[in-house]
């Protein structure tokens, strides 16, 4: 899907639990919106009530969120979007930003949808795929590829997924991501061990 073209009304989050492989939007309550402006302040907010504060983060009680602030897909320059989770690193908060085609991408494929949230653990590969404003749980056929790999399978979206880069190289202690020609094994996402959330097995994320 292309980027937004028009201003959007995001007034929703989208969120897919992996361990009972169900999804589900819901409206975002009157006033966190207007008390937590953009993808950082209502990422924050909904982290703080997915999560417990004694949550493990490599555990599958932790939450991983995607949000896109009010502007992103619609200004030329401006796509960003924020990964949200508690800190393998640092066991605190942690929010992790990147740009780019994905970033566009995403907030053209959420519709009404602020971001994104992922709970649980899947019990084998899966991809989510994000599209019209709708996101699934499909199998992965992509488990086990390198990263360049599993982006060329999919040539018509743009892809995040954990795993390694080249064949030639061995495989980073938290995986990489990759968004058009970004790894995440650049410090983009592996800044406090967001790569290595056990949200998966290795999730992907097309829009």
């Amino acid at each position: 899907m292309s980027p937004q073209t028009g201003p959007p009304r995001r007034t929703t989050v989208l969120e897919a639990d992996l361990s009972a492989e169900t999804v589900r939007r819901e409206p975002i309550p009157e006033p966190w919106r207007r008390q937590f402006v953009g993808g950082k302040g209502l990422g924050a907010r909904y982290l703080h009530d997915r999560t417990d504060p004694g949550v493990d983060p490599l555990g599958p009680e932790n939450a991983l969120l995607l949000f896109v602030g009010p502007l992103t897909g619609l200004l030329p320059g401006e796509p960003r979007y924020a990964a949200i989770t508690k800190s393998p690193l640092t066991g605190t908060f942690l929010d992790s930003y990147s740009g780019g085609d994905f970033a566009a991408r995403l907030a053209g494929s959420l519709g009404d949808a602020m971001g994104l949230i992922v709970t649980g653990r899947a019990d084998r590969p899966v991809s989510l795929v994000v599209s019209d404003g709708e996101v699934s749980i499909e199998p992965s056929a992509n488990w086990g590829e390198s990263v360049d790999e599993t982006c060329g399978a999919h040539p018509d979206a743009a892809v995040a997924c954990a795993g390694y880069g080249r064949k030639d190289l061995s495989s980073l202690p938290n995986g990489t991501y990759r968004e058009d020609s970004y790894q995440w094994g650049s410090p983009r996402h592996t800044r406090a061990g967001v790569s290595s959330l056990p949200t998966g097995p290795a999730p992907s994320f097309s829009g």
